[in-house]
C-alpha cells in the first residue's frame, strides 16, 4: 500500500515538473515565490504553536494549584502570585487568539491566591 502512495506521489511530482518546464522564466519565477512565501508561513506557525504550549504548560501548573490553595504556606502562595504576574506579562505580549480567556483566568488564580495570604 504504501509503495502505491509513493508511485502516485512521484507521478503528481512528475505532471507538476512537466507543467512547470512549460512555461517561460518569469512565470517559473512567480511559481517558485509563491511555493517560498506559503513554506515560511507554514514553518512561522510551528514557531508560534511552540511559544503557545510553552504558557499554557506554566498556566496549568499556576492554575492547576488552586484546589490546594488552603494548605499551601504564606511564602509558597506569594511565589505563586508573582509567577502569576510574570506570566501575565507574558500572556499579554503574545497575539494569541484566546489570550483574553487565559487572562481572565490567570487574574482569578491570582486573586485566589491573593486572598490566601490575606487571610493567613
Amino acid at each position: 500500500m504504501q509503495s502505491c502512495q509513493n508511485n502516485f506521489f512521484k507521478e503528481d511530482c512528475l505532471r507538476f515538473f512537466i507543467f512547470l518546464t512549460s512555461f517561460n522564466k518569469q512565470i517559473k519565477f512567480f511559481i517558485a515565490i509563491i511555493l517560498f512565501i506559503t513554506a515560511i508561513f507554514i514553518n512561522s506557525g510551528d514557531f508560534l504553536f511552540a511559544y503557545e504550549n510553552d504558557f499554557k504548560e506554566e498556566f496549568n501548573e499556576l492554575c492547576g494549584n488552586t484546589d490546594i490553595a488552603m494548605t499551601l504556606p504564606v511564602e509558597k502562595l506569594e511565589k505563586l502570585v508573582k509567577r502569576c504576574d510574570n506570566l501575565m506579562d507574558k500572556i499579554k505580549a503574545t497575539e494569541h487568539l484566546t489570550k483574553k480567556t487565559y487572562l481572565y483566568r490567570l487574574e482569578k488564580c491570582r486573586n485566589l491566591y491573593k486572598f490566601m495570604i490575606d487571610s493567613k
